[in-house]
Parts: structure tokens; C-alpha cells; sequence
């Protein structure tokens, strides 16, 4: 990697170098701060339509519905994953931001502190290997 890393994890600094560099890198820069990171997994409550367009309407609409200052230090993907619609999300700042719980929809999704291993198992297969995936999204 030619880029000096910080001194600690900044994650609107990674989804720049996650857009601008390979896969490996980037992935490789997000190992290295793992331990700087909250990582959240929400599940969605009520019953998932089969119907395509209104999951991704759902996805959409979630963060649509964020505040704009709680998606620069948020990186997450809205997927489909066993059969569920998930959420998995990583913040940095010790916790999940007041801001992202702010959401008019936060509350139709069961949220779970996850550690960083069972966060890689839903992100690192459907997001980074696109392998099954529903529908991708780095916050901006």
C-alpha cells in the first residue's frame, strides 16, 4: 500500500481508498483497524416481500431516511442474507451514532452489536466478493 495509514481508523477516509484502490488493499486496511470499529447487524422485523423492487425500495428508503452527518462515519451494505433482509453496518466513534438511531425507520430492524468476525461472515462474502448480493451501498 503506497498511503501512509492514520493513526486511527477514519472509515469516510477508507471508503475513499476503498473506491480509488483494489480490493486487496482496501481489505488489508480495514484488517489492520478492526479493533477501532463498532459493527451492527439489523435485521428486518416485519414480513419481507418476495417482490424484488420493494426490498430494494426498503434498502433505499433506510438510508434515505439517515441523516446525512450520520452516514460520514457509517460504512454498511442492505442485503439479502438467508433469506433476511439485513443491514450490516460499521461505525467508528466507540458506538453506533445518535444521529443513525435518529432514523425514521430504525425501529424496523432488530439491531445487534456484532464482533468483527461475524460482521466479515455477512460483508466480506456478499459485499466485497458480490457473491449472492441484494444490493450494495458505501454511505457517503
Amino acid at each position: 500500500m503506497s498511503q501512509e495509514q492514520p493513526k486511527s481508523f477514519n472509515i469516510h477516509e477508507w471508503k475513499t481508498f476503498f473506491t480509488n484502490n483494489s480490493l486487496e488493499e482496501s481489505v488489508a486496511y480495514l484488517y489492520q483497524y478492526a479493533d477501532d470499529l463498532v459493527f451492527y447487524v439489523g435485521v428486518y422485523t416485519d414480513t419481507l416481500s418476495s417482490m424484488e423492487f420493494m426490498r430494494s425500495n426498503l434498502v433505499n428508503g433506510f438510508f434515505q431516511s439517515l441523516d446525512p452527518k450520520a452516514m460520514r462515519n457509517t460504512f454498511g451494505s442492505g442485503l439479502i442474507h438467508d433469506g433476511k433482509l439485513v443491514f450490516a453496518m460499521m461505525f467508528s466513534g466507540g458506538d453506533m451514532p445518535e444521529l443513525f438511531k435518529d432514523s425514521s425507520l430504525y425501529d424496523t430492524y432488530k439491531w445487534t452489536k456484532v464482533d468483527f468476525e461475524e460482521f466479515k461472515k455477512i460483508m466480506y462474502y456478499e459485499l466485497f466478493n458480490n457473491s449472492n448480493s441484494f444490493q450494495q451501498f458505501i454511505c457517503k
